[in-house]
């Protein structure tokens, strides 16, 4: 099976030629007889068993300069170009005269010059896709399955994997699909660059510049850009209205991938030494470019090919094949260190944005929170295809793919950013090499839908270039067909279609066979027909479920659809459903709610479960949930989730509420009724829930200590209340404190005064022995001066006899 590795576009011939140049110069300028003994055929073929077909090309165009018809040298080169990217139009004769003979028994890696390889029908067919020659794709494709299996019914090696085959097997059913417009289509039209694009030759990075002299623009013309263009091997910039930008010789050899308006900064890349791209910037000072500085990011390994800094200068979003991608090539993102002037450690994207292909080709969006990228993804329409995303304090979302035509069955690259009315693209659609395509905002498409059958001369292929005409299958035929079949054969049919279609189909049935249908099909198809489903109809299919199967369809759907969905479902089933889902999707699911709703099924969970939500949660979600529940409930909450969380609840709710559960803490806390955990709990919730008034030295309560009647003795309970406060003083080294002690009104001041002072000390003594420094603790008495309570009961006296503890800062 051959290798599903992909280039980037990036990878040019110079970046090779970098190489090749030295080794190429010292081969001979005769054939020997054996080219497997030829030095450029072993290093290139060294190159090939490394996986860098690309680093190899240079080898093989000798080499088959000099053994222009041997079948394997051909195939070798073709495998090169076809992993170029942006010259695999030139494998694809090659392919076809590789063909003349082929053998199971060849394979890339063997010195057999005799024969092609099968895999020569693979490569060929995904190339004549992207060509749209859908026949000939077909054909080789088939070709390639059906001599495959000969092979293992013969006894053979199995060459395609079951899951290869059934990739390939959609692939061909696929190519159907693409003669055909699909139902919806970018709003505008898509129109070759002409004034720019020359035949036979890939223009590619487009970088478009505002008008200097302040005036709009009203036509294509009127676009001032640079782009890059490869001729005879070598790559240039060009220019057109661009003011001299790439003419200025401090930037020869560099290659424009994006200009910011706002900072008057360049962001450039080009090859060092070994071939690998770096990202350098270019600021503008007195109509001069400064010297390109290189992004100290940029790794020696690896390969930066595009990015940009985003428009409040905090990030830099760029793409690299550097160790630890997820595909080949993934977007990562840096943050600014202020302090330095340089940019922090990396991070990767992560999976919302980049897959196991290949993403590349970052461009800012003229929204400030959008920017675009390519990506090779299968579930596009052709081999790059253009995607949106968004970007928002270092975080970027799920890319939303642009529609047909602005990507296409070729490759599509290197959306750059509006100008006006404009958006200047590459693609290699239906072409053998890159042109540049705009989006002209000026005028909606006009569309006519023509349903019914079709004539095969009135199919429009998708050549880039939008008509008025939209066709695309009639499905009132299909969901008739349905209609009238048995559940069995409904099933079947649903079950063979493309998704979209199927959820189309599903959705114009009568309910009772909607809900027969979807209840009988394969989970997985059923999964995908609900989730794709308007909300109102896939409502009434899962009210019809058991619960475990609308738990199952519930949990597998986006968070976005399933809270609309449980939304708008009865109650008593909604709170049903969520309360058995798994606890991170019903955790993503109540955030997205409305806050009154999210309390209206939390209300319905157990405490336990309830607790976990919570602790599983945002902060700020947290406690907008928190803050509406009543206090008993708000307080079980806060005492069973971690501390971190109850700080940052107690935090984010209403301060009188925070402050009377706190109060009860406290309260258990000062009984002996709390358990340690709590104890610890509050100790770190006065420290940080109380920071504000600590600072500012207004007395907090953290503990008071009892005493009986004339007595300055430590009880053996109070001894171990105080070695939490021990425990907290160790923890936290910048509090200090006052030990205050009080006493009743009964007998002489003097005395009372006294007694107060040795209950202080008392207190003071045993944070002393405790290893409490000395410099933190102010003690002192204020005899019966401060009661708490009426001195006229037993019990007003027992609380005005006391030791107060007061945080100080």
């Amino acid at each position: 099976m051959p290798l599903f590795y992909h280039d980037s576009y990036q990878q040019r011939m110079r970046e090779i030629l970098v190489f090749g140049c030295f080794f190429l110069s010292l081969q001979v300028t005769f054939a020997s007889s054996d080219p497997t003994q030829d030095a450029s055929y072993k290093a290139g073929m060294k190159l090939i068993r490394k996986a860098k077909p690309v680093e190899a090309l240079p080898y093989f165009i000798s080499l088959n300069d000099l053994y222009p018809e041997i079948p394997g040298i051909q195939y070798r080169l073709a495998y090169c170009y076809y992993h170029t990217s942006d010259q695999q139009y030139k494998s694809f004769d090659l392919f076809e005269k590789s063909k003349k003979n082929i053998s199971k028994e060849a394979n890339l890696n063997s010195d057999d010059l005799t024969s092609a390889p099968l895999d020569v029908y693979y490569y060929q067919g995904m190339l004549a896709a992207k060509l749209e020659q859908f026949e000939l794709a077909k054909t080789n494709l088939a070709s390639y399955l059906k001599v495959t299996k000969i092979i293992v019914e013969k006894g053979g090696p199995n060459l395609v994997s079951s899951k290869q085959r059934k990739v390939i097997e959609n692939f061909i059913n696929r190519m159907d699909d693409y003669k055909l417009f699909v139902k919806e289509l970018h709003p505008y039209y898509v129109k070759r660059l002409d004034i720019i694009n020359k035949a036979e030759i890939s223009e590619t990075d487009p970088v478009l510049f505002p008008r200097k002299d302040g005036k709009a623009i009203t036509s294509v013309y009127d676009l001032s850009m640079s782009y890059r263009f490869d001729s005879e091997d070598t790559q240039k910039m060009s220019s057109l209205n661009a003011e001299g930008i790439d003419t200025d010789k401090i930037l020869e050899g560099y290659t424009i991938v994006y200009h910011d308006a706002n900072k008057d900064m360049l962001i450039l890349k080009a090859p060092d030494s070994k071939g690998k791209y770096d990202l350098f910037y270019s600021e503008k000072s007195n109509e001069r470019w400064s010297n390109p500085r290189r992004f100290n990011v940029c790794k020696r390994k690896s390969n930066e090919t595009s990015g940009f800094i985003s428009k409040d200068g905090k990030w830099l979003i760029f793409t690299s094949d550097r160790k630890h991608t997820l595909g080949g090539y993934d977007i990562w993102i840096s943050a600014l260190n202020t302090g330095r002037g340089n940019w922090q450690k990396p991070v990767n994207a992560g999976t919302r944005v980049n897959t196991e292909y290949n993403e590349i080709s970052v461009y800012p969006s003229a929204e400030p929170s959008k920017f675009y990228l390519s990506s090779d993804n299968p579930k596009g329409v052709g081999g790059y295809d253009i995607y949106e995303n968004n970007f928002y304090e270092g975080k970027i979302g799920h890319s939303n793919h642009l529609k047909y035509p602005v990507n296409s069955a070729g490759d599509d690259i290197s959306f750059a950013s509006t100008i006006g009315p404009y958006q200047v693209f590459a693609s290699n659609r239906g072409a053998k090499d890159f042109d540049l395509y705009y989006v002209d905002t000026t005028t909606p498409v006009r569309m006519v839908q023509l349903v019914g059958n079709v004539p095969d001369e009135a199919v429009q292929k998708p050549t880039g270039a939008h008509t008025d005409v939209v066709i695309f299958e009639d499905l009132v035929n299909v969901i008739e067909k349905v209609k009238n079949s048995d559940l069995k054969t409904a099933v079947k049919t649903i079950e063979d279609m493309e998704a979209n279609k199927a959820i189309e189909v599903v959705a114009g049935l009568e309910l009772k066979q909607a809900i027969d249908i979807v209840q009988t099909i394969a989970p997985e198809r059923r999964n995908e027909i609900l989730d794709g489903m308007e909300v109102e109809k896939a409502v009434d299919i899962i009210d019809a479920m058991s619960l475990s199967t609308a738990v199952d369809v519930i949990s597998s759907m986006s968070d976005i659809k399933s809270v609309k969905v449980i939304e708008e479902m009865e109650t008593s089933k909604a709170l049903d459903i969520v309360n058995q889902l798994d606890l991170s999707k019903a955790v993503n699911m109540l955030e997205g709610m409305e806050v009154e709703k999210a309390v209206d099924f939390m209300d319905d969970f157990t405490t336990t479960k309830a607790i976990n939500m919570i602790d599983k949660m945002s902060a700020k979600n947290a406690a907008a949930i928190v803050n509406r529940f009543e206090e008993n409930k708000a307080t079980e909450i806060i005492e069973g989730v971690g501390v971190e969380r109850a700080v940052e609840v107690l935090g984010g709710i209403d301060q009188e509420k925070a402050t009377r559960i706190v109060d009860r803490f406290k309260a258990e806390m000062e009984t002996g009724a709390a358990s340690g955990e709590t104890n610890s709990k509050v100790m770190a919730i006065i420290k940080t829930y109380f920071a504000d008034q600590v600072k500012i030295k207004e007395s907090v309560i953290f503990k008071t200590v009892y005493f009986d009647f004339n007595s300055s003795e430590l009880l053996l309970l109070t001894r171990h209340e105080l070695q939490l406060l021990v425990t907290f003083m160790s923890e936290n080294k910048d509090i200090k404190i006052e030990v205050v002690g009080h006493t009743d009104n009964i007998g002489d001041w003097d005395v009372n005064l006294k007694v107060s002072h040795d209950r202080a000390n008392e207190v003071f003594r045993f944070l002393r022995n405790n290893q409490i420094e000395r410099e933190r603790i102010i003690f002192y008495g204020k005899g019966p001066a401060s009661p708490l309570a009426s001195n006229e009961t037993d019990e007003g006296r027992q609380q005005n006899r006391r030791v107060e503890v007061i945080l100080l800062q």
